[in-house]
C-alpha cells in the first residue's frame, strides 16, 4: 500500500470532503496507547479547567470546539512522537530521558510549592512518566512510538473528554448543587417557595454551613473540604450522567454508517486530525503534515494577529486587534461580525450552497427579529412563559427540530437494516466499536433509566419521556449538522424545557417537574454525540481488527474524564472560593437556573403564540427540504434555517470562506481548490494553537482574561 502523502496533501482532502486516511493495517494497537491516553486525558481535564474558571482564558473545550485535544493531538504528534522516534536507540532514550529528569529536577527543586493541580506541573510530570517508560521499553528491545491507530484512538480519548470536562458536563453540574443553599436570601424566597419543591433524594449539596467554603473558600486552619457532602447528590446525578453519555455513545455508534457511508457527509472538522494522522510514519522523524509550506502561511495568518490582541493584555499601550464589531440600524447593533479563523477553516471545505444559505438566513433572521416587534410581537406571550426563548429562536426551535426529524427519515432504510441485524443476530455492527445489538439496547436502556430518573425525583413519567425524546432529537441534530458543516460553537436554537413549556405550559408538569426538567438540562450542555461521530469518522480509518479495542477507550476516557472532571472543580472551587472564579458559572448561572424554575412553578397552560411560531418553523423546513429535492432552481440549503441565528457575529466567518471559495473556484479551478486546502487547514491549526499558546504563557505568569480569540 502507498502511504505517501502528496506535497499539496490533495490526496488526503477532497473537495467533497476527507479522502481515506492511510492507515497501518498490520499495526496493532497496544495497551500502553490506553495509558498515554489516560494520562493526556488527565491532564486536558485538569488543564481545561484551571484554565476556563481561574484564568477564565480561551476555551479549551466549549460546545463542539474541542480545542485543547487537537492542540495535544498536535503536540503529541509533532513533539512527544518526534522525540519517541529520536529515542528508538538505547542511547538516545537515556539521553531524553537524563535530560528530561535534570530539567525537572532543576526547574522545580526543592518542590516546596508543587503543585499536581497546576497544568505545568501535571504536563511535565506526564511527560516525565513517558519518557522514562520510553527508556524502559527501549532496554527490553521495544519502544513508545505511536502508530497511525494509536494516535487515532488517543484523539478519540481526548474527543470524548472534551465532551464530558469543564463546560461539557463537570462544571456546570459542580457550580450548581451548592447554591441553592448559598444563595438563598430574603429577597429571592428561594427557603420559602424553592426548598420545598426539592425531593427526598438528597441531589443538592449541604456541608450544614451554608456551603460558604466551596463559594468563599477554605479558611486556612481547615485541612481538606468537606468531600461527605457531595457523596450522595453525585451518586444520584451519577446515574443520570452515566445513562445519558451511554445513550449518546449508542446512537452514535448506530448512526455512523448512516453518515459516512452512504449520506457520505464530509465531516470537516475531521479535516485537520486526519491529515495530521495521515502524514505520520514511524521511518520519517518530521511529520508529511508539517512539511506544507502553505500550511504553514495559513498558521502564521491567526497565530501573528491573535498574539498582537494576547499580548494587548499585558501592556495597553499596545494596538488592540479587534476581531468582532457590528453594523447599527435605529441605534441596535443589527448585524454583529466576527472573524473566527477556526470556522473560517472548516467552512472552506463544507458544500458552497449550504455555506451560502448559512450566512443569507442568518441576516433574513436579523431582519425578522428587527421587524417583528413592529407587527405587534413584541413578547411571544402571556402565561409566564418568558425565559423560554424569543419568537424567532422558537421558530429556529421547530425548524431544528424537523430536521432532526428527517435526517431520522432520510436514515430509515439504514435502520431497518439494523434492526434486521440485531433480530438476526449475524455480524450485527460488524465493522463498529459495538455490535448494534448492544448499541441498540444501550441506546433505549439510557433513554429508559433518564426518563426514569425525573419520574423518580417528581416529574410526570409521560412528560419525562417527552423531555429525554425531545433532548436526544436536539442532541442528535447537532451532531449531524456539525458533521456537515464543521460549525462548531453551532447550539440549538432552544433548550429542551422551553420546548415543553410552550406546548404543554407548567401546569401539567407541576412545580417538582418544572425543577426536574430544569435540572436535568444541566446534563444536556455537554456535546459527546458530536465529538463521538467525528471520532468515529477517525477510526473508520483503522484496521477493522482494532475497533473493537476503541471501546475500552471511549469507556475508560470517558470515567477519567468525569471523575478527574468533578474532582479538580470541587478542589478549585474550595481552595479560591467559587465567586473568585468564572462568574456565570458559578455565580449567575445558579441565580438564572433557579430564577426560572421560581417563575415557571406558578401554573399555566400552553402558549399558542409559542406553538404557532414553533410549528410554523418546523412548516418551513420541511417545505424547503421538499423544495431542495424536488424544485431545480431551489439552491438554498435548508441547514441554514435553524442554526444560522446561534452563530452570532461567526455567521461572517462563513461568508468569508464562501466567497474565498467561490472566487478560487472561479478563477484558478479545482485544481487551485485543492492546492488552497491546506492552507486553510493552517487558519484551523493556527487559532487552536495561537490559544493554547497564550493559555500557557498565562499559567506560568498568572495574567488571567488573556483571550487571543472570543467564542
Amino acid at each position: 500500500m502507498n502511504k505517501e502523502i502528496p506535497e499539496d496533501l490533495g490526496g488526503i482532502i477532497g473537495a467533497a470532503g476527507p479522502a481515506a486516511v492511510a492507515s497501518d493495517a498490520d499495526a496493532g494497537v497496544r495497551k500502553r496507547a490506553l495509558l498515554v491516553g489516560a494520562l493526556l486525558v488527565s491532564f486536558l481535564t485538569v488543564g481545561a479547567a484551571q484554565v476556563e474558571i481561574l484564568l477564565r482564558s480561551s476555551y479549551m473545550s466549549v460546545n463542539a470546539s474541542t480545542v485543547g485535544a487537537f492542540a495535544l493531538l498536535f503536540l503529541v504528534v509533532g513533539g512527544l512522537n518526534f522525540l519517541l522516534k529520536i529515542g528508538t536507540r538505547p542511547r538516545a532514550a537515556t539521553l531524553i530521558a537524563v535530560l528530561g529528569c535534570a530539567f525537572f529536577v532543576g526547574y522545580y527543586w526543592p518542590f516546596a510549592s508543587f503543585d499536581l493541580h497546576s497544568p505545568h506541573e501535571f504536563f511535565s510530570v506526564v511527560f516525565l512518566t513517558l519518557v522514562i517508560a520510553n527508556l524502559f521499553n527501549v532496554g527490553r528491545g521495544r519502544d513508545l512510538v505511536l502508530n497511525r491507530s494509536e494516535l487515532i484512538l488517543i484523539y478519540f480519548m481526548l474527543l470524548v473528554a472534551s465532551a464530558v470536562c469543564t463546560m461539557g458536563l463537570s462544571a456546570w453540574l459542580v457550580s450548581m448543587l451548592p447554591s441553592p443553599y448559598y444563595f438563598a436570601s430574603r429577597d429571592n424566597l428561594w427557603v420559602q417557595k424553592l426548598f420545598p419543591l426539592f425531593p427526598q433524594r438528597r441531589l443538592f449539596v449541604d456541608d450544614g454551613g451554608d456551603n460558604v467554603a466551596f463559594f468563599e473558600g477554605l479558611p486556612p486552619e481547615t485541612a481538606s473540604p468537606p468531600l461527605e457532602a457531595w457523596v450522595e447528590p453525585l451518586f444520584w446525578w451519577g446515574i443520570f450522567a452515566v445513562a445519558l453519555c451511554t445513550t449518546l455513545v449508542c446512537l452514535t455508534v448506530i448512526m455512523r454508517r448512516q453518515w459516512m457511508e452512504h449520506e457520505r457527509l464530509p465531516y470537516p472538522v475531521a479535516q485537520v486530525p486526519m491529515a495530521l494522522i495521515g502524514g505520520e510514519q514511524r521511518e520519517r522523524l518530521l511529520n508529511d503534515f508539517f512539511r506544507s509550506g502553505t500550511m504553514w502561511i495559513g498558521c502564521a495568518i491567526p497565530m501573528a494577529l491573535g498574539s498582537l490582541q494576547a499580548m494587548y493584555w499585558y501592556d495597553t499601550s499596545l494596538p488592540l486587534i479587534r476581531f468582532a464589531w457590528a453594523f447599527e440600524v435605529f441605534g441596535t447593533k443589527f448585524l454583529p461580525c466576527q472573524l473566527n479563523f477556526l470556522l473560517m477553516g472548516f467552512s472552506y471545505f463544507i458544500n458552497s450552497q449550504i455555506a451560502a444559505s448559512i450566512w443569507i438566513f442568518h441576516i433574513f433572521y436579523r431582519v425578522e427579529s428587527l421587524l417583528l416587534p413592529f407587527a405587534g410581537f413584541a413578547s411571544i406571550g402571556a402565561g409566564g412563559s418568558g425565559g423560554t426563548g424569543s419568537l424567532v429562536e422558537l421558530q429556529g426551535g421547530g425548524a431544528f427540530l424537523a430536521m432532526a426529524v428527517a435526517g431520522i427519515w432520510l436514515g430509515r432504510q439504514h435502520l431497518r437494516e439494523v434492526v434486521a441485524e440485531i433480530w438476526k443476530n449475524n455480524t450485527a455492527g460488524r465493522g463498529e466499536i459495538l455490535s448494534f445489538r448492544v448499541a441498540f439496547f444501550g441506546a433505549v436502556g439510557g433513554a429508559v433509566v433518564m426518563s426514569g430518573w425525573l419520574w423518580f425525583m417528581g416529574t410526570p413519567l409521560l412528560l419525562a419521556t417527552s423531555f429525554v425524546v425531545v433532548g436526544l432529537l436536539l442532541l442528535f441534530g447537532i451532531a449531524r449538522y456539525v458533521c456537515e458543516t464543521g460549525l462548531v460553537l453551532a447550539r440549538a436554537p432552544i433548550h429542551t424545557p422551553g420546548v415543553l413549556l410552550q406546548c404543554t405550559g407548567s401546569s401539567l408538569l407541576g412545580p417538582t417537574g418544572v425543577l426536574g426538567i430544569y435540572l436535568a438540562n444541566i446534563c444536556w450542555n455537554t456535546f459527546l454525540m458530536t465529538t463521538c461521530a467525528t471520532g468515529l469518522k477517525l477510526v473508520g480509518e483503522m484496521s477493522v481488527t482494532h475497533r473493537r479495542q476503541v471501546a475500552r477507550a471511549l469507556l475508560l476516557a470517558l470515567v477519567v474524564g468525569l471523575a478527574v472532571g468533578v474532582y479538580i472543580m470541587i478542589h478549585t472551587a474550595y481552595r479560591y472560593g467559587g465567586i473568585n472564579l468564572h462568574g456565570n458559572l458559578f455565580i449567575n448561572g445558579p441565580k438564572y437556573l433557579f430564577g426560572d424554575v421560581l417563575l415557571h412553578a406558578e401554573p399555566y397552560g400552553p402558549n399558542p403564540l409559542g406553538i404557532g411560531f414553533l410549528v410554523g418553523g418546523a412548516g418551513a423546513m420541511l417545505a424547503m427540504i421538499w423544495a431542495r429535492l424536488h424544485i431545480s432552481w431551489w439552491t438554498l440549503s435548508p441547514l441554514g434555517f435553524p442554526l444560522s441565528m446561534t452563530l452570532g457575529g461567526a455567521w461572517f466567518s462563513v461568508f468569508v470562506a464562501w466567497l474565498c471559495k467561490r472566487l478560487i473556484l472561479r478563477y484558478g479551478g479545482a485544481t487551485t481548490y485543492r492546492r488552497m486546502q491546506p492552507f486553510f487547514l493552517g487558519l484551523i491549526a493556527g487559532q487552536c494553537l495561537c490559544m493554547v499558546l497564550w493559555v500557557a504563557i498565562g499559567t506560568f505568569t498568572g495574567q488571567t482574561n488573556v483571550t487571543p480569540f472570543r467564542f
